[in-house]
């Protein structure tokens, strides 16, 4: 074998990585407000597009919806806090402006 290719395994094998002291760059806590982040982004996209359709909200880390809200369809918020918060009566009372049905 090629001496120098044996000396390169040789000094790859010494090689380990301590991740004893290794801290995550970020928290449980920071990912799910960058989530939420993204879900209010998403209904403020769909607000400045028209509010046309049925908007999915499913599976964000959404906790609150504008009071202004308009849906021209149907609004999903399964396995959101929203859904785990609050029942189906409360949220048709806080979604007046859903066209559509309330999915969770």
């Amino acid at each position: 074998m090629d001496p120098i290719f044996e000396a390169y395994k040789q000094i790859l094998s010494e090689q380990t990585i301590d991740l004893t002291n290794h801290k995550p760059k970020y928290t449980k806590e920071d990912k799910q407000a960058h989530l939420a982040r993204l879900a209010y982004k998403k209904v403020q996209d769909y607000i400045d597009s028209g509010s046309r359709g049925d908007l999915d909200l499913s599976n964000t880390q959404i906790t609150s919806l504008p009071d202004n809200l308009k849906v021209g369809g149907v609004i999903y918020l399964r396995n959101t806090p929203i859904s785990k918060k609050y029942a189906t009566e409360e949220l048709e009372r806080m979604l007046p402006g859903v066209r559509g049905n309330i999915k969770y």
